[in-house]
């Protein structure tokens, strides 16, 4: 039971953490939403564009990271399941 209790608080790690991250996130475009209209003011509109796009692409890769974290836990308890499951055959 050991290995399936550190799994599962390390599956609830990566979930706490994914749900800061989405917070963060969310407090992130907020920012750049609201100081967009200062670049639309000027001739900076572009830098707007390219902050946003550099946090969406930031925001994909971390995004994967997490399902790849996500997966990796899911088949580690899956064997564990099944590891465990042979022990009582």
């Amino acid at each position: 039971m050991g290995k399936e209790d550190e799994n599962q608080q390390k599956r609830r790690a990566v979930e706490q953490l994914q749900e800061a991250y989405d917070i963060h996130l969310r407090h992130g475009l907020r920012f750049v939403e609201e100081v967009s209209w200062q670049f639309r003011k000027n001739d900076r509109a572009f830098l707007r564009e390219q902050t946003q796009e550099r946090v969406f692409s930031l925001s994909r890769s971390t995004q994967a990271h997490f399902e790849t974290m996500e997966e990796t836990l899911r088949q580690e308890k899956r064997d564990l399941e099944e590891g465990g499951n042979c022990h009582y055959n």
